[in-house]
């Protein structure tokens, strides 16, 4: 008696774990189990005295009672991988990036505004929805320039970065630049008024080592030192490139930048 009541226990525990809508979906298949299923079948089934086999009924599958899980497990899609994003903190390499000197010589930048310059440590980029959001990172806390653009190609002005009196205007263009990138363009007036166009490319991270220039267009004031550690997750490095024209005279120069750990 006591192992009947034990196996009791163990077959209500067992009927506990069923949900109810299970049990009703079993009730409602039950009666349809016992229907002849379109036919009969004859099949050898062990045979009798008379050696003639008996008839079997064919079941219906085991889905048909609405079981969990009595369906086959569909195979699941790979989750795609994410897209690269501009969108964090960019540290600017300048073993690898080209010399601003002759930029600042042509915007005429001079003192603290030249040393300001030199300082930049970087790029804080953020997209939403509807903007595009750049700050620049400098070791001087004073010398900030942020700007916000709207993606739909939308004007938006701001002071200008050399820091003269007045503002430039910029949007996004619509198209990708010569390498791929976003393109930010800006107009400024005068003095010294003029075009330029900043191009943000992610390219493979050791893109720009694998393809240095010559040594006598990098900043010779930088060393080994100034490289930033690499996030050892990251996969890509940023590429900005640069061009602007003043008086008639086109320059261009490439800034590269790794992500912030």
């Amino acid at each position: 008696m006591a192992a009947d009541r034990g196996c009791h226990q163990a077959t209500g525990q067992i009927g506990r774990q069923f949900a109810q809508p299970s049990l009703n979906k079993i009730a409602q298949a039950l009666p349809q189990l016992w229907k002849p299923h379109q036919s009969w079948s004859l099949r050898p089934f062990g045979g009798g005295a008379t050696g003639r086999p008996r008839m079997m009924r064919g079941h219906l599958p085991l889905a048909s009672l609405g079981l969990p899980n009595a369906d086959p497990p569909h195979p699941v899609a790979a989750t795609p991988s994410a897209k690269p994003t501009l969108n964090g903190r960019w540290v600017k390499d300048k073993s690898l990036s080209d010399n601003m000197s002759p930029v600042m010589d042509v915007m005429k930048l001079g003192g603290v505004v030249r040393q300001a310059v030199k300082l930049v440590r970087g790029l804080s980029i953020n997209q939403d929805s509807t903007t595009w959001e750049m700050s620049v990172v400098s070791v001087l806390s004073w010398f900030k320039v942020t700007e916000r653009y709207p993606l739909d190609g939308g004007l938006a002005s701001f002071k200008r970065r050399d820091l003269r009196r007045g503002q430039h205007q910029g949007c996004l263009l619509q198209q990708p630049g010569p390498h791929g990138g976003l393109q930010l363009s800006l107009t400024w007036p005068e003095p010294l008024g003029g075009t330029g166009v900043d191009e943000f490319v992610l390219a493979p991270r050791g893109t720009a080592r694998a393809g240095l220039e010559p040594a006598e267009k990098k900043d010779n004031t930088s060393s080994s030192s100034d490289a930033p550690h690499l996030h050892s997750d990251d996969s890509h490095e940023l590429h900005v490139h640069s061009s602007l024209e003043v008086a008639g005279q086109r320059y261009g120069y490439r800034t590269v930048y790794h992500r912030k750990q």
